[in-house]
């Protein structure tokens, strides 16, 4: 603020930050159908993610490939960045409350918990850019506590650069006493994951979150808490407490989860739904180590988890693979590969998808995603459940059963075996631990797929399709790749370091869409996703789609009528 004293001497206040007491006026719920929405029942999107402390600039190339931490860009390069994301369809920011220092005098990441306390000077800065978000309406899922062994309770580097001088002239006896450990007698934990036990280090986090929920309870662009960053060997007893504690502050914001970038082999949802009572999961996935094989790509790896997460109640994308794919040379790649991720995911009826760092082609992939989700009836949406079943029971004494079992490895493989035959016949199909509720169904110890009694879409040679369908098929929400076969592609780090990841491959084939619909007339919104183009039909049930000889990717919405 500008001021000016009595004597004519101008001057300026310190930085000056406004946190509402008023609840937020529009809070984000969950739906019974598992779709978010607003206070009024609009239905919301998250789509985006990426890492908002990065600010993305703008390049020649149209990569928007130069990333600079969020604190050290101006007001105009945080709104260019957020404009160029609302103008492709992006709703929502992925934030970890923290900022990334390149350049001496300081090193590292700087959290917002600095032993109990909230950073004030960087929270002014988070402050600032969610008001610049708001002109786009731009929510964010802001990660409350930082992740792996960044924290001040365990990093000296850390604790000496960013809780020490926060503290310095104050009377650290007056500080209560799990703070005093840390603040005034420097007992630091021994290691990270004592975070998750070590009575002194929760109640500290505790009067950390309690301050930050108190600050941004009112806050109109805070989508959601997400508890920490990939949570590792986290005890479910630690997740539900610090849940806990910021609803007893902000009961409104919904909460969440997430864990490594190994989908299904990092940790189990269906264990964590049991286990923990978020309102959601975010799972993530990287195509390199064992997520990928050279039968199941990345695009179907999705499919795997995705359907797989229809009975772990409310789960999303939560991150993909920014740093690997995004360096691939082709483009076309890049935008193909991210499509999959995308549009796989809203398919298996996830509310939402997030993706990491990306560059400027894979960020427009989300523009008619944000279109065909528009024109779907989420608010009411009951997805038809399909009639065949594959079983995966198995053992939930922990979350690590695809991880760590061979067995679990083993079921995870046949899985992908089923989704890549399922995909090129058009059909949908469940992964349950329930199969007596299906009319067909199969598991995991042979490949034996039941023949689907109704296939409502049929398409040939070299093409895979997905849907998800209103029980009364009144809608229905259609993605249709173009499968080639699979190849490997290695993303060299370093000479000792080489992320394999297996892609899929495209070449031109007559796409002709078999329609089996009830009776009926259908309204087609057809997206044309390497074009970016739409087109719309009218069609009758049982009507064959010609949309030529092509390589392109396609989604459709179907809306009878």
């Amino acid at each position: 603020v500008d001021a000016r004293d009595g004597q004519g001497l101008p001057g300026k206040s310190g930085r000056l930050s406004l946190a509402l007491e008023q609840p937020r006026p529009d809070p984000i719920k969950l739906l019974p159908n598992g779709y978010f929405a607003f206070a009024d029942g609009k239905p919301f999107v998250p789509l985006g993610g990426f890492y908002a402390n990065w600010v993305q600039k703008q390049t020649p190339d149209g990569e928007w490939s130069n990333l600079v931490p969020f604190h050290e860009t101006t007001d105009e390069e945080k709104v260019q960045w957020m404009k160029f994301l609302h103008d492709n369809g992006v709703t929502t920011l992925r934030f970890m409350l923290r900022t990334h220092h390149r350049t001496p005098p300081k090193s590292g990441t700087e959290a917002l918990d600095i032993g109990g306390r909230v950073n004030k000077e960087l929270f002014a800065d988070v402050l600032r850019y969610l008001d610049l978000g708001r002109q786009f309406d731009m929510k964010f899922q802001l990660v409350v506590h930082d992740d792996y062994d960044k924290i001040v309770y365990f990093n000296l580097d850390h604790f000496r650069q960013f809780s020490l001088p926060a503290f310095a002239g104050e009377n650290l006896d007056a500080l209560p006493a799990p703070q005093r450990r840390f603040i005034r007698d420097h007992k630091l934990l021994n290691f990270a994951w004592e975070k998750y036990t070590a009575p002194d280090a929760i109640a500290c986090q505790d009067l950390y979150a309690r301050e930050l929920a108190t600050d941004l309870r009112g806050n109109p662009q805070v989508f959601a808490y997400e508890l920490e960053n990939e949570m590792v060997n986290c005890p479910a007893a630690w997740a539900n407490h610090a849940t806990d504690v910021l609803r007893s502050v902000d009961p409104a914001t919904l909460v969440g989860v997430s864990h490594g970038g190994g989908g299904l082999l990092t940790a189990d949802p269906l264990w964590w739904r049991r286990n923990v009572h978020t309102d959601y999961y975010d799972y993530h996935l990287y195509p390199h180590g064992p997520t990928t094989t050279p039968e199941l790509d990345y695009g179907a790896a999705v499919d795997v988890l995705t359907r797989y997460g229809q009975r772990c109640g409310v789960c999303k994308m939560g991150e993909s693979a920014g740093d690997q794919f995004s360096r691939h040379p082709d483009v076309n790649v890049r935008r193909w590969v991210m499509r999959d991720l995308i549009w796989m995911a809203l398919a298996s009826g996830n509310p939402g998808m997030f993706f990491w760092n990306a560059r400027g082609p894979e960020i427009r992939e989300f523009k008619l995603a944000n279109d065909a989700m528009a024109r779907l009836d989420l608010a009411t949406f009951r997805r038809a459940k399909p009639t065949i079943g594959i079983d995966v029971r198995h053992p939930l004494d922990d979350d690590k059963y695809f991880r760590d079992t061979p067995e679990g490895k083993a079921a995870y493989a046949m899985m992908g075996r089923y989704a890549q035959h399922y995909l090129s016949q058009g059909i949908d199909f469940d992964f349950t631990v329930e199969p007596g509720q299906y009319a067909q169904s199969a598991g995991l110890g042979t490949f034996a797929p039941p023949v689907a009694e109704k296939r409502y879409f049929q398409v040939g040679t070299g093409w895979q399709l997905k849907y998800l369908a209103q029980a009364d098929w009144r809608e229905a929400l259609v993605y249709v790749r173009n499968f080639a076969g699979i190849e490997p592609w290695d993303y060299k780090q370093s000479e000792r370091s080489v992320w394999r990841q297996y892609l899929r491959t495209r070449k031109p084939q007559s796409l002709r869409v078999q329609l089996s619909l009830p009776d009926g007339t259908y309204n087609l919104h057809v997206y044309d996703l390497d074009a970016q183009t739409v087109t719309d039909r009218k069609v009758r049930a049982g009507e064959t789609v010609d949309l030529g000889t092509t390589d392109h990717d396609f989604a459709v919405v179907v809306k009878r009528g």
